[in-house]
């Protein structure tokens, strides 16, 4: 099976989306004038506010703004298109060799660091070594995860690299996302994981390094030397701000040009006319998870019952003010892989209170609380639905679904604990019912989560257990072409819906704001607001 996170991993992992404040991606306004009539030309200048980066290692960075700005300077082998799909970067080509464990990556010809040396297959192996050594060291890094996957890398020549993982499976290509790092300047992988290095900022990419004030700022110049041509905006400046609040406030008054922004009341600064609003999808998935080692959670009925009985519509438009996507699988509707094959559940709390009465839950003794037999014990239809109180709007979302489900006959009491509690209960699985969320990984492999060997030391928290549902996860796994990988994901949605191990809420949206001046195909991604950056233009009358 797939690597795992486990442990510190799922708690970092879990912790990062409950502790969120929290449409397809790049939905513009009506009458957004984003796009432009004007003729592209060069030059202007762009201000972006985000937080500062504690370190200028982008395989460090765990900054979001810096994430994003990083991705102006550093490239890595391979990246995501705008539908997750895996696209080429430095590598020009790739092909699987030795069953299907083994890949040849081609690099292109011609590209150059920032300071004028030549790229080669050098770099890409010195950036393998330098993330052995940090998982080796344990040192926290979003490109570390499935390193240990890796079993052997070699540099073929100067434009080839051969790397070899322990097995074929199809977050292969996932794993070589990394930027890639120069080599000529940061001495041995060793040293750099000591952190015994000061680490410059020169990649590949469309913009370099033109001045940085700690504190203050950092300015990128277009890199006229860049293998995709050099881009139109002559700068681009991060402006430091201390939150995202701050970069708000500096955006409504016109110091910055673009920030990005998870706060619900953004359409506030698309009233003016002054600026477009491009709201895109991210990998933040709520749901409801059931512990089914509490035997009413067995009965799909039920399930499909609670399914139909939350009113997910009234929670993302009262308490997400319509930004986020109710989904039945957690698949975000964005992706390639995104599936409608099965069913589908819009509110509707009459037919949840007849799959409850056709399923045999009834009150039988008159106590005001549905029962049923279920493997010769009466079982009440009650139980408790827990949530973390430090996460406002998750909180209010479990007190809607309570009130949704005591519509339907089923009584529930909500337990409100603090993150420290309600993950403690999580592992334990001393819990009925909770309300919580992943950050996906955009390769969209679901064995983590619903895989019965992850019931006992992985992230199958809920301990759904089913062989069929295992085989069709195993398969999914295994498919590798994107083809083959098409099917078996609508296979693994289609069951997810039909049968309910997670009772699915929504993915969150979030936003970049930009001022009208800026021009071009602005269409950002979670992974990547600056698609299409070399596209983007100021017009000559606004720079």
């Amino acid at each position: 099976m797939a690597s795992i996170k486990k442990g510190v991993i799922f708690i970092t992992v879990l912790l990062l989306v409950i502790g969120q404040i929290g449409c397809t991606p790049g939905t513009d306004r009506p009458e957004d004038g984003n796009a432009g009539n004007d003729k592209p030309v060069k030059g202007g200048k762009l201000i972006f506010a985000g937080t500062e980066a504690k370190t200028f290692n982008p395989v460090l960075n765990s900054d979001r703004d810096s994430y994003y700005f990083f991705k102006l300077i550093f490239e890595s082998l391979v990246d995501y298109d705008e539908s997750l799909k895996i696209k080429p970067v430095l590598a020009e080509e790739w092909e699987a060799t030795g069953g299907g464990n083994a890949y040849d990556f081609y690099l292109k010809k011609g590209v150059k660091w920032h300071d004028g040396t030549e790229f080669t297959s050098e770099d890409v192996i010195f950036t393998l070594e330098y993330l052995k050594y940090l998982k080796e060291k344990n040192q926290e890094s979003i490109y570390t995860d499935n390193i240990d996957r890796i079993t052997y890398f070699e540099a073929v020549d100067d434009y080839h690299v051969k790397v070899v993982f322990d097995q074929s499976f199809n977050g292969i290509l996932d794993i070589m996302t990394f930027p890639v790092l120069p080599s000529h300047l940061l001495g041995s992988p060793e040293i750099l994981a000591a952190g015994e290095t000061e680490f410059p900022v020169v990649g590949t990419g469309p913009y370099k390094e033109k001045e940085y004030r700690k504190l203050k700022y950092m300015t990128l110049e277009a890199n006229p030397d860049w293998w995709g041509g050099e881009p139109y905006i002559s700068e681009i400046e991060m402006r430091f701000v201390v939150d995202e609040a701050t970069a708000l406030t500096s955006f409504k008054s016109d110091q910055v040009d673009m920030v990005v922004t998870t706060y619900p009341d953004w359409d506030r600064f698309g009233q003016s006319g002054e600026a477009v609003i491009k709201e895109f999808v991210t990998t933040k998935y709520d749901f409801v998870g059931l512990n089914f080692k509490n035997p009413i959670f067995g009965d799909k009925q039920l399930r499909r019952a609670i399914q139909m009985g939350m009113d997910r519509d009234r929670i993302i438009e009262k308490i997400y003010l319509k930004h986020a996507v109710k989904v039945d699988a957690p698949i975000p509707p964005y992706s390639w892989l995104y599936s409608e094959d099965g069913p589908s559940y819009g509110y509707d709390p009459e037919k949840a209170k007849e799959i409850l009465r056709e399923g045999g839950w009834m009150d039988r003794d008159n106590d005001g609380i549905l029962e049923k037999e279920i493997d010769g014990i009466k079982r009440d239809l009650s139980f408790t639905l827990m949530v973390n109180s430090d996460n406002p709007k998750r909180l209010e979302a479990a007190k809607i679904i309570m009130d949704n489900l005591k519509n339907i006959g089923m009584e529930v009491d909500l337990q409100e604990l603090t993150w420290e509690q309600v993950n403690d209960k999580v592992f334990k699985k001393e819990f009925d019912a909770v309300v919580l969320g992943w950050n996906l990984a955009k390769y969209l492999d679901l064995s983590f989560a619903f895989h019965s060997k992850q019931i006992e030391e992985g992230s199958n928290f809920i301990s759904f257990s089913s062989q069929e549902f295992d085989s069709l996860l195993q398969k999914d796994f295994r498919a590798v072409d994107q083809e083959t990988r098409k099917a078996t994901s609508s296979e693994v949605q289609k069951y997810i819906r039909e049968e309910l191990p997670y009772n699915s809420l929504y993915f969150k949206t979030a936003a970049l704001l930009a001022k009208k001046r800026v021009k071009g195909s602005i269409e950002p991604g979670e992974h990547n607001i600056f698609l299409n950056v070399d596209k983007w233009y100021i017009p000559e009358s606004l720079q």
